[in-house]
């Protein structure tokens, strides 16, 4: 039986002032988002199994509008960063689904 999943992806794109190209941009969609979808399949016959399944999709913050521009934003330490996934990861069936968070609560996106 599996309870949690936990699953972080990145494909970084080199910036340039064209941005990328098409296969480079294809390449960072299926890491990043059919990635996530291929993780969350293959656990999923483990997971129905659980009382309590979770999975946790961890991202980063650098790609949501609001935290690249609120001043008052700051980084986190991987130390740091592990407490929200753990805390995350250990929430009851009444946890928040569906949402992004971060040590503070829900992170608007």
């Amino acid at each position: 039986m599996l309870r949690r999943v936990a699953d972080r992806r990145a494909f970084p794109l080199r910036s340039s002032t064209r941005g990328p190209d098409s296969p480079t941009a294809l390449r960072a969609f299926d890491t990043n988002a059919v990635g996530l979808v291929r993780v969350t399949q293959a656990a999923l016959p483990l997971l129905r199994k659980s009382a309590n399944p979770t999975v946790v999709t961890i991202s980063s913050s650098a790609g949501s509008f609001w935290a690249v521009t609120n001043p008052d934003r700051v980084g986190r330490t991987p130390k740091e960063s592990a407490r929200v996934v753990v805390r995350l990861a250990t929430l009851d069936a009444d946890g928040p689904t569906g949402t992004f968070q971060d040590e503070s609560g829900e992170v608007p996106w």
